[in-house]
């Protein structure tokens, strides 16, 4: 038996199991990461996407830029 498992192990393709397990740990913590970034990334565009539809609708409203803003004629070509 021992003979048996010696010729797995130095065989050309065997891959032990603490390889496999640490792969997958790194797997699903690179999961658990992507999902809490795409949260947060879905909030900051939310977040933008408001701030942007508000400044536009103040600025179609009374023609002015939003508070604290200024228009320049100098970028408009």
């Amino acid at each position: 038996m021992k003979n048996v498992i010696k010729n797995i192990k130095d065989s050309k393709g065997f891959v032990s199991l603490e390889t496999i397990i640490i792969a997958g740990a790194i797997i699903i913590l690179g999961g658990v990461i992507l999902y809490f970034f795409n949260g947060n990334a879905n909030k900051m565009t939310n977040t933008s996407g408001t701030q942007m539809d508000t400044a536009q609708t103040t600025i179609q409203a009374d023609g002015t830029a939003p508070t604290g803003v200024t228009i320049s004629n100098a970028n408009v070509k």
